[in-house]
Parts: C-alpha cells; sequence; structure tokens
C-alpha cells in the first residue's frame, strides 16, 4: 500500500508532466525533497499551515501546536521550525500578541529551520520579515529577503516580504513590481492579492488600492484583512460611509480584533464623532486587561482627535514595545498630521528609517 509521500510524489511528478517540464539532477531532487520521513509529522505540519493561512488568531494558535506537534514527532523537521516562524510573525504583524513576544520567537524558529537546511529560502525570508519589523535592522533585512529570493526565485511570500519591505523604505515602485509579481507566482494568494492593494494605499494611489482590494474581496468575501485595507483607504479617500461600512464588516469577521476597532475609532475621530471614538478608546482599555492592544493604533485616533500630545504618549509606548507599526512612520497617511512635529522627526531617527 502506498503511504502519503508516495502519492504527494505522483502528484508532484504529474503536474510537472502536465505543465511540459523536464527536470534534470538538482531540479528534480528539489521538487521531490521531503523534509521528514515520517507521515504523522507530515500531517501535522500541513494540518497547521492550514489553520495558518486563516490568519485569525484562533488559526495561529492552532497552527502553532500543529507545528509543535510535527516537532515532537520529529525535532529535526525544518518546515514545522519554519511554520512556528511564520505563525509568530503574522502574530505579531496583526498585533494579537505583543511584538517583543513574538518576533523574537519568529526569528529564533526560523533560525533553527535553516541550521538544519541553509538551503531553506522560506527561512531566510522569514528572519528577514523580523529583522525589519522588530529589529529594524534595515540592512540586514534587505540583504537577507534578496538571499531568500536569489535561493528561490519563485518563492511568492519572499517577493511579498521585499515588496513590504521596499514599501517601508518609501521606494514605491519598486514594492509595487514584487507584488505584482507575488501574484504572478501566486494568481490566488489572498494575502498576495490583498498586499498589493495595501502597497497602493501607502504610495498614496487610492484609486488602484481600491480597485485591488475590491479584488480580493471577491476571492473570499470572509476575509477580514481586505475589507480592513480596504475600509482604511476609504477613510484616506474621504468616503468616510464606506470606510465605516467596510470596518464594521471586518471587525465582525475578526471576532472583534482590537487593530481593527481602533480604525474604527480613527474615522469617527476624522469625522467629528468624537464620543464613538471615545467610547472605542474606552472599548480597547478594557480589552487591554486581558489582551494586546497596540498604542500605535491608540495614538492614531488621538491624532484624529487632535490631541497631539496624547498621540505622542502613546507613540512613545509603542516605541517601547518596539511596535512593528513604527516602521510604517515614512509612509503612513494616519500620521501625516503629526509629520511637522520636532518629536515625529525624532522618532523616525530613533527608529532609524530614512529622513
Amino acid at each position: 500500500m502506498k503511504d502519503v509521500f508516495d502519492v504527494q510524489d505522483e502528484i508532484t511528478l504529474a503536474v510537472v508532466g502536465a505543465l511540459k517540464l523536464r527536470l534534470l539532477g538538482d531540479a528534480r531532487e528539489e521538487v521531490l525533497k521531503r523534509h521528514t520521513e515520517d507521515s504523522a509529522a507530515y500531517q501535522a505540519y500541513l494540518e497547521g499551515r492550514f489553520y495558518w493561512y486563516k490568519r485569525s488568531i484562533d488559526g495561529l494558535n492552532r497552527s502553532i501546536e500543529c507545528f509543535n506537534r510535527a516537532l515532537k514527532i520529529d525535532p529535526s523537521y525544518a518546515l514545522a521550525h519554519l511554520g512556528l516562524a511564520d505563525s509568530y510573525n503574522i502574530l505579531g504583524f496583526y498585533t494579537m500578541r505583543p511584538p517583543k513576544e513574538t518576533f523574537p520567537q519568529a526569528k529564533a524558529a526560523a533560525t533553527k529551520a535553516l541550521g538544519i537546511d541553509p538551503s531553506l529560502a522560506e527561512a531566510q525570508a522569514s528572519i528577514a520579515y523580523a529583522l525589519f519589523y522588530h529589529e529594524w535592522d534595515w540592512a540586514a533585512a534587505d540583504a537577507t529577503v534578496r538571499q531568500a529570493i536569489a535561493l528561490k526565485p519563485d518563492y511568492a511570500i519572499a517577493h511579498q516580504y521585499y515588496g513590504n519591505f521596499l514599501t517601508l523604505m518609501a521606494r514605491f515602485e519598486e514594492a509595487l513590481d514584487e507584488f505584482r509579481r507575488t501574484i504572478k507566482l501566486d494568481p490566488l494568494s489572498l494575502v498576495g492579492n490583498a498586499a498589493l492593494g495595501w502597497g497602493y494605499y501607502f504610495a498614496r494611489q487610492y484609486d488602484q488600492s481600491i480597485e485591488q482590494l475590491r479584488k480580493a474581496i471577491e476571492l473570499d468575501r470572509n476575509f477580514d484583512t481586505a475589507h480592513f485595507w480596504l475600509g482604511s483607504v476609504y477613510a484616506e479617500s474621504e468616503m468616510f460611509t464606506e470606510a465605516i461600512d467596510e470596518l464594521e464588516t471586518a471587525v465582525g469577521l475578526s471576532g472583534n480584533r482590537a487593530g481593527i476597532s481602533a480604525s474604527l475609532g480613527y474615522v469617527y475621530a476624522l469625522t467629528g464623532e468624537r464620543a464613538k471614538a471615545s467610547q472605542i478608546l474606552a472599548e480597547l482599555a478594557e480589552i487591554s486587561r486581558e489582551k494586546y492592544v497596540s498604542p500605535y493604533r491608540i495614538a492614531n485616533i488621538h491624532t484624529a482627535l487632535g490631541d497631539n500630545d496624547e498621540a505622542f504618549a502613546w507613540l512613545e509606548r509603542a516605541y517601547d514595545d518596539r511596535s512593528h507599526l513604527l516602521a510604517f512612520l515614512n509612509v503612513d497617511p494616519r500620521v501625516d498630521f503629526l509629520r511637522g512635529d520636532a518629536r515625529f522627526v525624532d522618532l523616525v531617527r530613533r527608529v532609524g528609517l530614512p529622513q
């Protein structure tokens, strides 16, 4: 009776044949490369990836359980270490857990994966992610993500991460090219399609952003992140009714994720609905008793309310937290009101971004 690996190899080679590709030597070996010989570990890994792609707090927590189960079976399973890295990175990016907890764990897990398999481009990409979002080591992040692409040029996520990095550096045309390359490599990727819309947003190309994010939502109308970003674009386009509708949808789909609720508060503040904005601030304060709430998002609401001193106090808390959102200081439209303030210039300097 064939095991799961025999079936996997047959499927892989059938796909290769259908695409009329001829694999020789190293190329064939790479396609059929196994990172574990234990089918139970492999199944646990696949289950972890299934939950990871959901991008929800419950999904990510379950993905970590699955990857740890795989590693209990096979501690040298590089892809399971990589899965942990990717899970912790996303928990940090979506501010579901404190950044000082998530990103260092992500880097440590990716480093373990790379130690087991130095050719693992995916691990290089995950390390780069932590380098630019948490350590703010821009030169090392640039070199590491480009190394990932050099190792595996068709790895879509590495191109997406490089697009993220280039966005932070305000190198928008290059970033958009990387996001387009991501979609070309993985046309049905929800995150890849949304990331292109996200790139247009930071480049202030709002019409293109709206169009692209609508395409992402067409792929999956329950993808809360696309609704969240679309609501953010509508807000900066002063389409406030649409912004509130999208953000309320995102709040519901995400299970009331704090960062999305804070964005709704930001829009209420922009539209002069101070009571509603203040209510959300109170709700976030209550949530923060049990769950992590990014100070950066609180600062955004105070900025829109015109409370700049309070906004900077929260930005300082974000700096103490090592919030990854500070990496967006040079490109985030939500902090445009603060750019002329000497405190803002000093904060950009401390994060190490180009001035």
